[in-house]
């Protein structure tokens, strides 16, 4: 289904609702149930950001009633071993944490994070009317009434209403319909599916779908002339698929599993996205253990722990200190253990509240086994609503009686305010610069990713979606970065890669020959519909494009088709291989889309190919000093690519550098950037080569990370965005690849060289700046020497 926006129903304070989403049944259909005729608004695909005050929640609900003794155990009472008998956990087997009491067995992420003072279990946490009704409980637990009270709305959804503005700012993940812990009288919540076949509109994979889907955008592209009602329906429907599209980059790396491991990780990557997410809503149910609850319970609890880790190992550092957890659930079970081997509803129950501002300890009191009610219930120790009243006041520093309607006690579950030292990650164009993203894969024929599973045939074209995946926007873009590979081909050739649409241009994106694995670094225009064309000149071969970044339409880098400038085989600009140091000026500006004045640097694929000698190629402003730097690494007999963006010396030209031996080189130009452009090229300096000990000593480790700092050169300034560097490995042991990210965050599934044992591989990369101007390189197996030129920087 799209995403969601909903509101409990009209509402007498409410003047207008807000818009809601439609299910893609009703699309399919042709239907309008559950139009909502109030306001039909159509905001912006993507929210604002986080502010520099903005702090995050996810409440994690553990529906059913979850049993509070079993997950925080009194393991030094005998009463609680009397009154459960075989349901009671062993004292061996508890996670202890002071006060005679321990996590049940299943919880060892859980108690590491209370191990590092992250986490507060607060203890007796109930509803103080003790009510044993599934609905009736959840209803007060999640809208913060009492006794007869009714309250239409949640009490998160209330603290959301202080911020209308924002369709993101509540989320409900995995959930069917909003649930009422998020509903509101006035601001819109998002829920959004499990899985990727549920956005409408997201998935373009199939033609059909795509007819559908450009038929139902194209309703929204003129006026209705059936009335303003009907033209309020198209944008709706308009803007259902915009916000699909926005949110769907977020699935691209979730993983296998249960589903709430999977929904965890989709809670953190909309925290990444960065699109103003206030409040997440996740919920992990079947805690009415009437029955077998010994197993039941465990695996419940083991899927918590699981979904907790997979949470935080999936969010970005720079949110760490912005996100706090909390868990809930309408009431706990009964002391004693019943005739089946579970426990009926009960009472007090306990929360978890997770986080690196979260001041870890026990809070409350323990509910008493020996003094229970007439029910032979615990007596809660603590309102509920005091937790929901810390959690207002402490951490979003909110009014929290209005919101609750009158005042309770609030415990310092919290420490100050969040760190923001690294900056808030803004993964969406954040100036009229490059714009850096983790690396995401988007195509791996091995796999079946992104076209069907099975090599890319000789003479094959396909046409790749690039818009709207892996954290590039549906709109706005340029031109993509990829990191293109070609693995195990049959025979020699080369892959083309250009905006579809377009002509297929007599030029190569990557060179290959047979058997050769080889990655190169390609900045395609998006063509037709959000995607790049990609055609085999060569064999069958695998073909793997990770996404690295994206150039908004406002940046002044300007692709162009990619053109030759460059043949010595055949004479274009020069006859005959280059011979052994020898340098070649190139003439670039001019040509190939360049204009003749205004260029500062330009982007070439530079291909050595034929090579009798182990040699380099360097590219760099022929009226400057040749830098000490290399650009290709070249063997006898194999073809080398490599992605090079170059300053232009003052007549427009580059120079290309021919160390030893004789190769034929071929250039293809594949973009430009004017002057005064917000990419700042520089002379290629080198930060690390292991092979000598600059930047790092001695080979790279299997199954290694080692970090690189980008600024200890000083021609990159701390307020860089992004750098970009020359990536060589050297005399590699086994065959493997290299991933390069910015260091402090978690290390995406992508790969930016891929290498046999003995091979040198070159491959630029562009990335973004990391934590004090460092980055990380992983090493996967084998132990090879690395060496990194810093090309140049972005804004």
């Amino acid at each position: 289904m799209s995403p969601r926006r909903d509101t409990i129903e009209w509402l007498p304070t409410s003047p207008a609702i807000s818009r809601r989403r439609f299910l893609q049944g009703a699309l399919a259909m042709g239907t309008v149930a559950s139009v909502d005729l109030g306001l039909l608004r159509d905001g912006a695909a993507l929210g604002p950001p986080l502010g520099p005050s903005d702090r995050v929640l996810v409440l994690v609900q553990l529906d059913g009633g979850n049993c509070g003794l079993n997950t925080v155990v009194p393991f030094t009472s005998g009463a609680y071993y009397s009154l459960r008998g075989g349901l009671a956990i062993a004292p061996h087997e508890v996670l202890p944490v002071g006060d005679g009491l321990g996590l049940h067995p299943s919880l060892t992420y859980v108690k590491a994070r209370f191990d590092s003072d992250d986490v507060a279990i607060v203890r007796g946490v109930g509803n103080i009317d003790r009510d044993l009704s599934h609905f009736t409980a959840m209803a007060k637990m999640a809208s913060g009434a009492q006794g007869a009270e009714t309250i239409r709305t949640g009490w998160l959804g209330r603290y959301l209403d202080l911020d209308a503005g924002n369709d993101f700012g509540g989320v409900a993940v995995g959930s069917d319909a909003i649930p009422l812990l998020l509903r509101t009288s006035s601001a819109a919540v998002t829920g959004i599916p499990q899985h990727t076949d549920g956005l409408f509109g997201a998935d373009r994979t199939n033609r059909w779908d795509r007819v559908m889907f450009d038929a139902v955008a194209a309703m929204g592209a003129s006026p209705n002339p059936r009335g303003p009602l009907a033209g309020a329906i198209d944008s709706t429907f308009v803007a259902a698929m915009r916000d699909a599209a926005s949110v769907n980059p977020v699935y691209s790396q979730l993983p296998t599993g249960r589903d709430f491991v999977r929904q965890m990780a989709l809670a953190a990557q909309m925290i990444n996205l960065d699109v103003g997410v206030r409040v997440v809503h996740v919920q992990l149910s079947g805690f009415d253990t009437h029955v077998v609850q010994a197993a039941v319970h465990s695996q419940l609890l083991r899927d918590l722990d699981d979904g907790v880790r997979t949470f935080f190992e999936t969010l970005l550092p720079q949110f760490n200190s912005r996100v706090a957890m909390a868990t809930f659930s309408e009431f706990g079970r009964r002391p004693q253990t019943n005739s089946s081997g579970g426990t009926d509803h009960g009472t007090a129950s306990v929360a978890f509240l997770i986080g690196e501002r979260v001041r870890g300890g026990l809070w409350g009191a323990q509910p008493s086994l020996t003094s229970l009610d007439a029910n032979g219930n615990l007596a809660p120790a603590l309102d509920v609503r005091s937790v929901h009243a810390s959690i207002l006041g402490r951490w979003f520093r909110t009014d929290d009686r209005a919101i609750l309607g009158r005042d309770f006690e609030q415990l310092d579950l919290f420490h100050g305010a969040p760190s923001c030292a690294a900056g808030p990650v803004n993964l969406r164009a954040s100036s009229s610069s490059y714009v850096s993203i983790p690396p995401v894969r988007l195509l791996d024929s091995r796999v079946g990713n992104g076209i069907g599973k099975g090599k890319l045939g000789a003479g094959a074209l396909l046409h790749l979606y690039v818009l709207g995946r892996g954290l590039v926007p549906p709109a706005d873009v340029s031109a993509v970065v990829l990191n293109v590979t070609v693995a195990d081909p049959t025979s020699g050739g080369y892959l083309t890669i250009w905006p579809t649409g377009t002509a297929r241009p007599e030029a190569s994106s990557l060179n290959f020959t047979t058997g050769q694995t080889v990655p190169n670094l390609v900045v395609a225009p998006v063509g037709d519909k959000g995607t790049v064309s990609i055609y085999n000149g060569g064999g069958d071969a695998h073909v793997l494009a990770d996404v690295c970044g994206w150039f908004p339409t406002s940046n002044p880098y300007r692709p162009v088709t990619p053109a030759r400038l460059l043949d010595t085989r055949n004479a274009i600009a020069a006859a005959g291989k280059l011979t052994a140091d020898r340098t070649l000026r190139l003439p670039v500006a001019g040509r190939g889309g360049v204009p003749s004045s205004g260029a500062g640097s330009v982007v070439l694929n530079v291909t050595g190919t034929e090579p009798d000698a182990i040699s380099y190629l360097t590219v760099w402003p022929s009226d400057a000093p040749r830098p000490t730097a290399s650009n290709l690494n070249l063997v006898p007999g194999r073809t080398t690519p490599n992605l090079v963006i170059a300053k232009l010396a003052s007549d427009g030209s580059v120079g290309i550098y021919n160390a030893a031996g004789n190769v034929h080189v071929l250039a293809d130009v594949c973009g430009w950037f004017p002057a005064d452009a917000g990419y700042h090229p520089m002379v290629p300096s080198r930060i690390v080569d292991t092979r000598i000990g600059t930047g790092a000593r001695g080979r790279l480790r299997a199954n290694g990370t080692i970090d690189l700092d980008t600024l200890c050169r000083g021609e990159v300034p701390v307020n860089a965005a992004a750098v970009v560097l020359n990536v060589t490995v050297a005399e590699p042991t086994h065959a493997g690849y290299l991933t390069v990210w910015p260091s402090g965050q978690p290390r995406p599934n992508a790969s930016n060289l891929n290498f046999t044992a003995g091979e040198v591989v070159p491959n630029l990369v562009i990335v973004r700046v990391g934590i004090e101007g460092m980055i990380s390189v992983y090493n996967e197996v084998g132990t090879p020497h690395l060496i990194a030129d810093v090309m140049g920087w972005f804004e």
